[in-house]
């Protein structure tokens, strides 16, 4: 069964957040949980804020032995032998080996009061994770990188930092932040750092990976794009062909139709089809050939599609919301790129 008819719209972030100096890495987590003096919820050692109100944690956890690159405040990645001596050293359930972290509510980062990702629910109360499979091992090449997940407002409250040569595997098997997501496939797919950027794999997940533009980009026949709460794709209309028997193709007549926007209710339905001819249409609130009046994420001229002798394109004309392109399997973004997974905000960043 597909998402509802309305996903949330990507957060309005007007700008990435200034990256300035590294965070420092945070302290290895404690053997026990952490109870919030300023709401009771039991928090995963090591956390330094609650994950249920964001308040800060007064238990400073007891320093361990550094894992390096495995400190993270998303997903239990610690190596099997870390795993082992935790639990020989009396880890009840809930407890996380070191280097990792026990599943729980969405993870805060530097910000004391973490404001809450869009349209997300309310974090439920911690439970013990299950093993991520969503790490492979880490080797000594390439950079190291990480991703920082927005607020609404565009500030950091978390980030997951990965080793060089480290892939992050996305999914609800992934645990926290993903694994209360229902826009998110239990596997969705893979991301890794490189020189260039984040090489995206996309499982043929439902609902894909999107990336905030920041110049216009190639449109191929089936790619989707998000305006506001739109979900859109772009199909091209070549000319009719006779059938191998030489059979002509019965139809409306074309007035000069080369492409095709889709309206699309889910991934794989379309409720509306919008023609396109010339140089191309425009797509706004209030102004442009296609028009979304009711949806208040789309600024009154959003983005438009254009063709020439070199390809088709779509471009955002300085929207307040931004466009985002579903990303294609296989494509490295650069560092300071805006990705939408599922119903949260990140941005790449070298580490």
């Amino acid at each position: 069964m597909g998402p509802p008819a309305n996903p949330p719209a990507p957060p309005a972030v007007s700008a990435p957040p200034a990256t300035g100096a590294a965070p420092a890495p945070a302290a290895a987590p404690a053997a026990g949980p952490i109870s919030c003096s300023a709401c009771g919820t039991s928090n995963p050692a090591g956390f330094r804020f609650c994950g249920n109100c964001g308040a800060k944690l007064g238990a400073e956890p007891t320093p361990v032995e550094d894992v390096g690159s495995a400190n993270t405040v998303f997903v239990d990645q610690a190596p099997p032998e870390l795993r082992a001596q935790a639990a020989a050293a009396g880890a009840g359930p809930g407890t996380p080996a070191p280097g990792g972290t026990a599943a729980g509510p969405a993870p805060t980062g530097p910000s004391s009061s973490p404001a809450p990702s869009p349209a997300s629910s309310p974090s439920p109360t911690p439970a013990a994770a299950s093993p991520s499979p969503s790490a492979a091992k880490p080797t000594s090449t390439g950079p190291s990188a990480k991703l920082v997940m927005l607020g609404p407002d565009g500030s950091p409250i978390g980030e997951r930092v990965l080793a060089p040569g480290e892939t992050l595997e996305v999914g609800r098997n992934g645990g926290p932040p993903w694994d209360e997501d229902a826009y998110l496939d239990q596997r969705h797919g893979n991301l890794t750092p490189t020189e260039e950027g984040i090489l995206v794999e996309d499982f043929d997940s439902l609902n894909g990976i999107f990336v905030k533009l920041t110049e216009r980009a190639e449109l191929r026949d089936g790619d989707q794009f998000r305006v506001g709460q739109e979900l859109l794709r772009y199909e091209d209309l070549p000319e009719p062909t006779p059938t191998p028997e030489g059979t002509e193709r019965m139809g409306s007549p074309n007035p000069g139709y080369w492409g095709r926007l889709s309206l699309l209710v889910d991934p794989e339905a379309s409720s509306e089809a919008y023609p396109i001819e010339d140089e191309g249409v425009m797509i706004g609130r209030e102004d442009g050939d296609i028009t979304f009046p009711q949806d208040g994420y789309v600024s009154s001229s959003h983005c438009k599609v254009s063709g020439d002798d070199s390809g088709v394109y779509v471009e955002d004309v300085g929207s307040s919301n931004g466009t985002y392109m579903r990303v294609r399997t296989g494509a490295v973004l650069p560092y300071g790129s805006l990705v939408l997974i599922g119903q949260k905000l990140f941005q790449f960043e070298r580490a």
